[in-house]
């Protein structure tokens, strides 16, 4: 019988609160201006959390004989239907642009061309964006070719070899991104998002291989981070806060001890992905009706974004995961 993985509820509720800066930051949209101006740099701190996951759900598996290719099949089970639901709902979005308010972004062909590469989790290279149906899908590509890559070197990967890779990744990225450390959703900026990943990636598994201690620090420590979030994302370089601030922040809280708010931020970390999915298609809907002169308050089409996140992971993803027997929910960030 496979060993009872500890939970990490804080690291839960930051996931959800990375999905929320990364909703609030393509506010401008809406508001004329982000909420989050540094929101984007939530992105790394995924990649990082997801390293950590991944190392915590799979590196006994992978040692003990689970082939890459079943890996990477449970990683994209994992992530596509709450991906072919956010294409879908994009794509719904893109049509209604063609046929209502020409110019549209893209044409007819444009469009077939994006929603068939996308069934398949393929991106196009002739729009602006390498996934304009959602482009916040721009992540999941990466997130896909770096988890092939852990499970393919898994035999190989030793913290000296994760260290290497990191500091390598990292000196790429101070040598080839611009000062705002946004690059990887455009065809021009592909490899800058295939460094962030690797980089925040390899941090996450060193941070778990590090066997960090256990409840030391209080449980109610995500509140605190929460509200100094704005000070902290302030502090410095996109580039340190993402190799010094963020491994520190999830380092902290994979040691808390459990807390009456555990429930809560279970909650945070199970809708997360669905709201990373479906939020931009969304915002984009309330951002046209303001175009035609239909207004809505803009926290009400944030508050739609959480609450289709809810129903869609609670009805539609959970189920449809275990209804085929997929993949097991592991309660920690649910690799």
């Amino acid at each position: 019988m496979e060993p009872q993985r500890a939970i990490y509820e804080p690291l839960n509720a930051l996931r959800g609160m990375a999905a929320l800066a990364v909703m609030l930051s393509h506010s401008a949209q809406l508001t004329g201006q982000s909420l989050v101006p540094r929101g984007y740099l939530a992105v790394d701190l995924f990649f990082c959390l997801s390293g950590f996951v991944i190392a915590h759900a799979y590196d006994q598996r992978l040692a003990t004989g689970l082939r890459p290719v079943t890996f990477l099949k449970l990683r994209v089970i994992r992530l596509y239907p709450l991906y072919l639901l956010g294409l879908g709902i994009g794509g719904a979005v893109a049509i209604a642009a063609i046929l209502l308010a020409p110019p549209a972004s893209l044409t007819v062909g444009e469009w077939l061309a994006a929603a068939g590469f996308g069934l398949v989790f393929l991106p196009v290279w002739f729009a602006t964006a390498l996934y304009p149906l959602n482009v916040p899908s721009w992540s999941l590509l990466f997130e896909l070719v770096v988890n092939a890559a852990f499970a393919a070197l898994h035999p190989r990967l030793a913290i000296s070899v994760l260290f290497l890779v990191a500091l390598a990744s990292f000196g790429a990225l101070w040598w080839l991104s611009p000062p705002e450390l946004s690059g990887g959703s455009t065809p021009a900026t592909a490899h800058i998002g295939l460094l962030r990943a690797t980089f925040s990636f390899s941090v996450g598994v060193l941070l778990h291989r590090l066997a960090l201690p256990k409840h030391t620090l209080p449980g109610a420590l995500p509140l605190l981070l929460a509200a100094l979030a704005p000070m902290l994302l302030s502090i410095g370089p996109d580039l340190l806060i993402v190799a010094i601030l963020f491994p520190l922040i999830i380092a902290a809280l994979a040691t808390c001890r459990p807390s009456r708010l555990d429930r809560c931020f279970a909650w945070l970390g199970g809708m997360s992905y669905a709201l990373y999915a479906l939020h931009a298609p969304i915002l984009e809907v309330g951002a046209a009706l303001q175009r035609r002169d239909l207004p809505l308050p803009s926290w009400l089409w944030f508050a739609v974004a959480v609450a289709a996140a809810h129903v869609a992971y609670r009805y539609y993803d959970v189920p449809v995961r275990r209804t085929r027997m997929l993949i097991p929910e592991h309660r920690m960030g649910r690799p």
